[in-house]
């Protein structure tokens, strides 16, 4: 499944819960926003306010439901109003602007989406000065898009202003502060630092509990976000508790059928998948899919995300082909509305692959790869790690089709994109070391395999401990390689190692089944 999906806050506005998002272009804007409109008559200037004020209620409403194209249509007409009412340096057309761009990075125009957060952010620091608490939304809000594109080195700074100002304003205690630190703790979470992020959750939390308690919205949120650099450290147990504590709160502050409700529910699933447990996670999913269906259409761009994690799930089963039938339902509703270049359109790329490679079609799933690929590369970058696994798709593909050639340029292709994007002693770098050694071992080439297997498992237990499930299929690999080269006496000691490894895993799976059959009781 995919990995735990945050809920990051951008501060002062309400939670847009995992909403997708952007569309209005920087050239409009940059137009709108280089002349003075004519000065309106004091009553026509009172009824544009007023206008831009309900369409602004509106366009919130509808991001929050992920009617993304109409919410981005009002947003633009409230700002278009507002900037006619009150000109181009008002404070008020700034939030017009950050809503606006909120919308447009929902839709995956980024290039607008900076462009409204950097004309808002100069706005607020030009009329309001540069300590304002309004300067802090926005330098969050900004940095909150460079982390999700990736860009975390133009990200870190924008974060570390927000909260300088935050806490001078406000104290260390304050709602705003843990949201930034909130943020700050997802972007350690992207880079690999997870230790930093937890510490940084942890604070996070404790402000939230303290002012707002357990049953909230917004602490329920860090719990679900605190609950990824756990799962990526392999402590899967604390990441489950966090999850199951979210999904309490969910439910508690906003109701059974909240949409909020089936986000926590679809990343309790991808947990217990990660405990082994992917089949008895499917009535959560479908639990997640009816609450979407029912609360935001069969259209919603949330639906789409519920039926990509069951696709997945279908295909930890072998069912590749009901995986491919929900695949194209997914891609049927986000093309139209995030266009055929956003990032969650080639996650759904990847899983339609990878369901036509399992049944064989395997020109298909070429096809269907190399389209994620570009989307990714184009709209992340070429050291983003997803980029990496983009390439590892491919690499497999070709190595199906015994395309040897193409394949082993992938596999090393994507090694280089993972130690250079999430760094060489990484789980990312490791498991596309892990890959390339798979390639070498099909090849026969087993002294160039071995040592590869071996410095996988060594930098996995570096970065997960060495009891982590990550460790199986490698150290597998290890034993069965030191076997046809002599080497029994290494080749026994990794064997108990295996052992101990299957029947723990086991051992989580059965818990994690039992525990996901009386969830849904709750």
């Amino acid at each position: 499944m995919a990995p735990l999906k945050d809920a990051a806050h951008r501060p002062r506005r309400p939670l847009a819960g995992i909403g997708l998002l952007v569309g209005l272009t920087v050239a409009i804007l940059a137009a709108g926003c280089a002349t003075s409109p004519r000065p309106l008559a004091p009553r026509d200037r009172a009824e544009a306010l007023n206008r831009s004020e309900a369409l602004q209620r509106q366009a919130l409403g509808l991001r929050r439901s992920a009617q993304l194209r109409e919410a981005l249509r009002a947003a633009k007409e409230s700002h278009n109003l507002a900037l006619a009412a009150l000109g181009p340096d008002h404070p008020d057309v700034a939030a017009r602007l950050n809503l606006l761009a909120g919308i447009q990075f929902d839709l995956g125009d980024y290039r607008a989406a900076e462009g409204s957060y950097q004309r808002a952010l100069a706005i607020r620091e030009q009329a309001l000065g540069p300590a304002s608490l309004d300067v802090a939304t926005s330098l969050n809000n900004l940095a909150e898009l460079y982390r999700q594109l990736g860009r975390a080195q133009q990200a870190l700074p924008l974060f570390g202003r927000a909260l300088e100002i935050q806490q001078a304003a406000l104290g260390p205690d304050s709602a705003e502060v843990a949201t930034t630190l909130g943020n700050l703790a997802n972007l350690e979470t992207d880079v690999g630092h997870y230790r930093e992020a937890i510490a940084l959750f942890e604070k996070a939390l404790a402000i939230k509990l303290q002012r707002f308690g357990e049953s909230d919205p917004s602490t329920a949120s860090t719990l679900n976000n605190c609950a990824r650099p756990h799962s990526a450290l392999g402590e899967f147990e604390r990441a489950h508790e966090l999850l199951e504590r979210a999904l309490a709160s969910y439910r508690t502050a906003l109701g059974p059928d909240n949409p909020a409700v089936a986000v926590a529910l679809d990343n309790l699933a991808t947990s217990y998948c990660n405990r082994g447990a992917c089949t008895a996670a499917r009535p959560l999913v479908e639990r997640a899919l009816q609450i979407q269906t029912r609360a935001l259409g069969p259209g919603n761009l949330h639906v789409a995300m519920s039926l990509n994690n069951l696709a997945t799930i279908y295909l930890s089963d072998g069912k590749p082909d009901r995986a491919e039938r929900l695949c194209r339902r997914a891609l049927a509703i986000q093309e139209p509305v995030l266009g055929a270049g956003h990032p969650l359109v080639a996650v759904t790329l990847t899983c339609s692959g990878r369901s036509q490679m399992q049944q064989g079609r395997l020109k298909e799933a070429r096809h269907a790869f190399e389209r994620a690929a570009g989307i990714v590369e184009r709209a992340l970058g070429d050291r983003h790690p997803e980029y990496g696994r983009a390439l590892s798709h491919l690499a497999a593909l070709y190595e199906a089709d015994q395309d040897w050639f193409r394949a082993e340029r992938h596999y090393r292709r994507a090694l280089k994109v993972f130690e250079q994007g999430a760094g060489p002693e990484s789980r990312d770098a490791a498991i596309g070391l892990n890959n390339l050694a798979h390639y070498y071992d099909l090849r026969g080439e087993d002294a160039r395999a071995l040592p590869m297997y071996r410095r996988a498992v060594a930098l996995l237990e570096a970065a997960l401990g060495p009891d982590h499930p990550d460790l199986l299929l490698p150290l597998q690999n290890v034993e069965r390689l030191s076997r046809q080269s002599g080497a029994l006496e290494p080749a026994e000691a990794t064997a108990t190692r295996v052992r101990r490894l299957r029947q723990r895993r086991e051992e989580v799976a059965a818990q994690a089944s039992s525990q996901a059959a009386g969830e849904l009781t709750r």
